[in-house]
């Protein structure tokens, strides 16, 4: 009965529930599990992730400047990027995540699963 209506819940529901119970799974799992569950899955993270204020406060100053290099956040912002990282932490992560017309929704290299 209950996998019956489970099975009867909207697709999104379903979706959600997915990435809970994947997220409840892969807890314990060490890091080198965790990216063979994404690949053996074919699990693209770029479905998933997009940089936030939650991502970015686990951030010091100096890794968000080197993530906004890399993700090209730094172009899309223009001149105002040479002077944020003076700023306080709270700042720097407001005006990140301000840059219009900009695709939040990459995965940095350092979260993208890989393979010793």
């Amino acid at each position: 009965p209950a996998l019956v209506e489970l099975d009867a819940q909207p697709q999104e529901v379903l979706s959600r529930l997915t990435v809970e119970i994947a997220g409840t799974a892969l807890e314990g799992m060490s890091d080198e599990g965790v990216v063979q569950a994404l690949q053996f899955y074919e699990i693209d993270l770029a479905h998933h992730f997009s940089i936030s204020e939650e991502f970015l406060k686990l951030l010091t100053k100096s890794e968000m400047e080197l993530m906004a290099k890399e993700v090209k956040l730094d172009k899309a912002m223009g001149e105002p990027f040479g002077k944020l990282f003076a700023k306080k932490k709270e700042d720097i992560i407001k005006d990140l995540l301000a840059v219009k017309d900009f695709n939040y929704a990459v995965v940095p290299k350092a979260l993208r699963p890989t393979t010793k």
